[in-house]
Order: structure tokens, then sequence, then C-alpha cells
């Protein structure tokens, strides 16, 4: 038990800060039509993209789907719903664990660039 709390503590701390379009519950105001809302809208946000690997004589290529933030936040706001901001809880632990969060979202955010795939939304919306 004692190996497992670390991890889940800084997997805790980690993602306390952050307020994601990519769940419902983060989505206002919190009416009986907004889960019907979000899911048409991250239907719609689904796109296709495709990688290419050529190694020697060989190559593959893969197709695969991913989520649009982009059109998944406005087509949001177009429902009517605005994503929530964080609490003050969450923008305290986001300050103290930014020496972690910042080098490896830039590390991320730069893997993201060369990877193809559709922009994400870490947190907020455009």
């Amino acid at each position: 038990m004692r190996r497992g709390l670390p991890s889940a503590l800084v997997v805790l701390l980690l993602t306390a800060g952050c307020v994601a379009p990519r769940n419902v519950n983060n989505w206002q105001p919190q009416d009986g039509s907004a889960n019907s809302a979000y899911y048409e809208c991250f239907r719609q946000a689904e796109q296709s993209y495709a990688t290419a690997l050529a190694t020697g004589t060989d190559g593959s290529a893969t197709v695969s789907t991913d989520t649009n933030d982009d059109v998944l936040c406005a087509c949001m706001r177009g429902e009517g719903y605005a994503l929530r901001k964080a609490t003050t809880t969450e923008m305290v632990v986001g300050v103290v664990t930014s020496p972690i969060w910042i080098p490896v979202g830039a590390l991320v955010v730069i893997g993201e660039g060369m990877s193809g795939l559709p922009p994400k939304r870490w947190v907020g919306c455009p």
C-alpha cells in the first residue's frame, strides 16, 4: 500500500489544477442536456489522422482517430456551454506543482507537434 501512495499522490498533484475540455463535468451550466450536448460535440470533434514511417525499403502507415479539442470547444460554446474556471484550490496546487508540470508540459507540446495528431487543450479553450 505504501509503495502506491507516492505514485498516486504525484498523479493527483499533476492533474489537480487542470480544467480540461474533455471532461463533461467541466462544462457549465450542468443542466439536463449537458451530457447529450457534450457527447454530440465530442463525436463531431473526432478526426482521422495518418502517420507513416519509412524504414529502409519497408514502410508502415497507420490511420487512427483522435479528438480535436478546438472543434470540441467551439461546438460546446455554440450549444451555450462554457468551460468552468479553476477553483482556488486547483490554482494553488497548480502553482505549487509548477516546477514539475511546466517542463513536462513543454516536452509534451514539443512531442505533439511532431506526431501529426489534432491539437489538444490540456487547460481551457481558445
